[in-house]
């Protein structure tokens, strides 16, 4: 099993559903935020079997909820939507994973968390070339700004509380954010340095000046840069088995 440190960031999703109590039942079925991404309705049965009729329905409801703001609706089991979180190499870009339906979801529900499980591996600061003859973007010019305008559908709803907010964003926008931030790197063939993440944060605290470091960094290694390296690892792997 996981440590306990790893479900931090489904602990945060869970009690933004308002289901906490299923926790370390998920814990104990080693569920984690990719799972959830994974599953079809058929598990919810299995997983939820021994809880009260009320938390059943409040968590397919949020479940299913957030997995329209991902555009990988919850379906059956004969579904041939692939998700984001197992990135298999039969996965479909997320735009034509379900059509319209995820755009009327709740967009601040992104989340395509990868779990910390695993150890990190060495990551390759040689970016491949982009096609087209395009000049690629340099690491150390990426801003949490810029990748927010870059994303005008995903980041837009982050963009219109920038500068407006009376308490802090909550574990769901916070979630999104780390995502789009990471995503872009991946997407682009950007190498993130450890000392980049850092000013990604610091860039964070002024764009949100009502959130606190401790959201994104409990040690050297903060959440951005933890997720980037497992997100490079999978996308490695997956590489290596096509």
């Amino acid at each position: 099993m996981a440590k306990e440190q790893d479900y931090e960031e489904l602990r945060e999703l869970l009690q933004s559903w308002d289901a906490a109590e299923l926790l370390p039942h998920l814990q104990e079925a080693a569920i984690n935020v990719d799972e959830l991404q994974m599953m079809k309705r058929h598990h919810l049965t299995k997983l939820l079997s021994s809880f009260r009729l009320g938390t059943c329905i409040r968590f397919e409801h949020h479940l299913e909820r957030w997995r329209q703001g991902l555009n990988v609706p919850l379906q059956g089991v004969h579904a041939e939507t692939h998700c984001q979180g197992c990135r298999c190499a039969t996965s479909q870009p997320q735009s034509d994973c379900a059509g319209d339906s995820g755009k009327s979801g709740n967009l601040l529900a992104e989340l395509l968390l990868q779990s910390t499980s695993q150890p990190e591996l060495e990551l390759d600061t040689n970016a491949k070339e982009q096609g087209g003859g395009e000049e690629k973007q340099k690491p150390g010019a990426v801003t949490v700004l810029g990748i927010l305008k870059g994303h005008s559908l995903r980041g837009q709803s982050l963009l219109d509380i920038m500068g407006q907010q009376e308490k802090p964003l909550d574990g769901v926008q916070r979630q999104l954010l780390i995502q789009l931030i990471c995503s872009h790197y991946i997407d682009n063939d950007l190498h993130l340095t450890l000392t980049h993440s850092h000013q990604l944060e610091r860039e964070i605290m002024q764009l949100f000046p009502k959130e606190q470091m401790h959201h994104y960094r409990t040690e050297r290694r903060g959440k951005i840069y933890v997720r980037f390296t497992n997100m490079k690892r999978k996308k490695r792997h997956n590489s290596s088995h096509q």
